[in-house]
C-alpha cells in the first residue's frame, strides 16, 4: 500500500534529519497528536500539508512519496482514495 510505504519514510527522513515529532508538527500546521497519527498511517494530510512536510525536510513530494514525480492532478486523484481508507486527522 502507497500511504503505508510514505508514512514508513515520513518517520525514516525524520528521524535522519534529527527532529522531534513536535518540530515536524509545527512546520505542517498540526498538533504533535495529529502528526503521530499521520506518521503511524492513522489519518491522511491534505495536499498544501504535504508540501509543507516535503520542504521542511528538505525533499521533494515524489521523493517522499517514491513516485518517480508527482504532479499536482497526481496527487488530487491518489488522495480521496485514500480518504476512503483512512480517517481524517482534525
Amino acid at each position: 500500500m502507497i500511504y503505508a510505504r510514505w508514512t514508513h519514510r515520513l518517520r525514516t527522513y525524520r528521524l535522519s534529519r534529527g527532529l522531534i515529532q513536535r518540530e515536524v508538527a509545527r512546520m505542517v500546521g498540526v498538533s504533535r497528536s495529529q502528526y503521530t497519527h499521520i506518521e503511524n498511517g492513522g489519518c491522511v494530510i491534505n495536499y498544501v500539508q504535504l508540501i509543507r512536510l516535503a520542504k521542511g525536510l528538505h525533499i521533494s513530494v515524489a521523493e517522499l512519496m517514491d513516485l518517480p514525480s508527482v504532479t499536482p492532478a497526481m496527487l488530487r486523484k491518489t488522495l480521496p482514495n485514500v480518504k476512503k481508507t483512512f480517517k481524517q486527522c482534525g
